[in-house]
């Protein structure tokens, strides 16, 4: 690329990024800037807007995280900046994806959501990758943080949890697991529980390792007490849960009732990286977050410690866990 062709590249990116932070401000702007750039696969051609230095996390190396635009102006505005990157018309683009030309401007200053065919359209057509579709508004519904989480669980190193309910996710046997889908409303479909199983299975597989992630389960009492999915199911889990931690590849404690702590307020997760700086996430009814800042970090992480010097040692945890699991076999 030739000096003055970055420049303007850099022009344009600068440019770019101003417009978008005084439209939907910092703390979005960044998340939607470092969730964009970091999906897999993402380049333009020609006179790119990002091409040149890369704003690149490593936080996010790798990753292929979901996310979305909070504002669908700001979606259209990013859209229009890639149409012109490409020096075209909103009626050549039209054309290249099958759309009419008032569609296009209608996404374009926000007064259109495009619908999943029309962003895969779009994406084709401008060459970028899956970003149109996986940024799409329109569509909080289906999106959760939780897909974030999840994906950093891959590159983690050790991760740390409290539950207030149930058995984490990467611990569920596929009965319990189950039981906690169907309890969900409103009501999935059964295709839809089944998918949902499968998924949090496949998470458990990174228990197969023998050594990352490091794994250590914080327990309300509540979480061993509550016979979800009936009193076999628990049972089973609970032996599940136990024979992890005889193995060593776990680590349990058990907060008894009685007990008040700051973690009451529902799950919280902590999660170290190789080379990357540490996060948080947690979750309450319908509300999940991930925590960048180390600063919050650093205080969910504080919660968690409290909490932890409160709980069981783990001895008396799993003896906790066989007497529960006990009874709920003697009275299945």
């Amino acid at each position: 690329m030739s000096t003055n062709t970055l420049q303007s590249s850099q022009s344009s990116q600068s440019s770019m990024i101003s417009g978008l932070m005084n439209s939907c401000g910092y703390d979005l702007l960044l998340f939607i800037a470092v969730d964009l750039l970091m999906v897999g696969g993402f380049s333009f051609s020609g006179n790119d807007p990002f091409r040149g230095p890369r704003y690149w996390h490593p936080r996010y190396n790798s990753t292929r995280t979901r996310g979305r635009w909070a504002l669908a102006r700001t979606y259209g505005e990013w859209l229009k900046e890639a149409r012109t990157a490409k020096g075209w018309t909103q009626q050549r683009l039209a054309n290249a994806a099958f759309m009419s030309r008032s569609h296009i401007a209608a996404i374009e200053n926000g007064t259109r959501h495009p619908n999943e065919e029309d962003a895969k359209r779009l994406d084709h057509a401008l060459g970028t990758g899956n970003v149109l579709e996986t940024f799409r508004p329109g569509q909080q519904e289906d999106i959760y943080w939780f897909d974030k989480s999840r994906a950093l669980e891959q590159q983690a190193t050790r991760i740390h949890v409290f539950e207030l309910s149930c058995v984490p996710g990467m611990l569920q046997t596929e009965e319990y697991a189950t039981a906690v889908i169907n309890s969900g409303y409103p009501h999935r479909s059964e295709d839809e529980c089944h998918k949902a199983v499968v998924a949090r299975l496949e998470r458990a597989k990174l228990l197969e390792d023998p050594a990352t992630p490091e794994f250590w389960a914080l327990l309300d009492e509540a979480v061993i007490r509550r016979p979800i999915g009936g009193r076999t199911v628990m049972a089973a889990q609970l032996e599940h849960v136990v024979r992890l931690a005889e193995s060593g590849r776990i680590r349990v404690n058990v907060v008894p009732f009685g007990t008040s702590h700051p973690l009451l307020d529902g799950l919280a997760k902590l999660m170290w990286f190789e080379d990357q700086p540490p996060v948080a996430y947690t979750e309450g009814l319908r509300i999940g977050k991930m925590h960048y800042s180390l600063a919050e970090v650093e205080e969910i992480r504080s919660a968690y410690d409290l909490v932890l010097g409160e709980a069981e040692p783990l001895r008396d945890s799993l003896a906790m866990l066989m007497t529960a699991a006990k009874g709920f076999r003697q009275h299945g």
